[in-house]
């Protein structure tokens, strides 16, 4: 099966703060090597057909503001809780997660200059796993933002039922470069599992396929519980190069 890149919380001069036109957006988006894009413009997705780009993949959606935290509402089909300890009045989530498929465990600089941050670093703290999945967007507003960072996706096709679908379900990573390239299996008794999958009950703890490539001088860190296992991979100066989402065990 193979992946795909995206990013889905971006804006444009169609939103306040944004300097790229949507055409420009998605321009950046190519040459960056995303395959596709959801529009979440604030608190409207009346010009939508503004986004319309050729062979090129985008999700209507929206950021929804509310004085309790920020929503992502993608093609109706996914609710994204969007930079959960965002540090401004409002931007902090504080609404129940319940009827939410995914948080935003890594959202894009506030500046140009800062690809991860201590708001990400506490959102990513609170995450579990268990109850929800995790994506990792730019949140673009500025030229050079976008896929930084971007979600890797497991997916049958680039079509919009299937991409959709496999974030839903958990089947992919985030990190802050296309050049980033990463394996992880689990293994038991002649199962594999894949990130978003459920290893099936067995004896002994998984053995793990780890293969990071492309960020040099990177640590390795592995989360495991009796229920998941998943994994982050962090540059030499500590700021994160690439996260997943849990490998499940039965």
């Amino acid at each position: 099966m193979p992946w795909f890149r995206g990013d889905l919380h971006t804006h444009s001069t169609l939103s306040d703060g944004g300097e790229l036109t949507p055409a420009e957006v998605v321009a950046a988006a190519r040459a960056v090597g995303l395959d596709f894009l959801a529009a979440t413009e604030h608190n409207s997705d009346a010009n939508w057909p503004e986004w319309a780009a050729e062979d090129f993949l985008i999700f209507r959606g929206r950021e929804n503001i509310t004085p309790d935290g920020h929503w992502l509402d993608i093609e109706g089909r996914l609710r994204v809780v969007a930079h959960p300890v965002a540090p401004y009045p409002g931007g902090t989530f504080t609404m129940s997660r319940d009827g939410f498929d995914l948080v935003e465990v890594w959202n894009g600089a506030w500046r140009s200059d800062v690809p991860w941050q201590a708001d990400n670093e506490a959102g990513l703290a609170a995450w579990d796993p268990m109850t929800i999945k995790a994506v990792g967007n730019s949140d673009i507003h500025l030229a050079g933002q976008i896929g930084v960072a971007h979600n890797v996706v497991r997916a049958d096709e680039l079509t919009a039922d299937a991409i959709l679908d496999a974030v839903r379900a958990g089947r992919g990573w985030i990190t802050d470069s296309a050049a980033t390239e990463l394996t992880f299996e689990a293994r038991r008794d002649g199962h594999v599992a894949q990130i978003g999958d459920t290893l099936p009950p067995g004896d002994g703890n998984p053995e793990l396929t780890i293969d990071v490539r492309n960020v040099p001088g990177n640590t390795i860190r592995i989360i495991q519980t009796p229920n998941y296992v998943r994994l982050e991979v962090r540059h030499p100066d500590g700021r994160m190069a690439a996260l997943t989402n849990a490998i499940y065990v039965g």
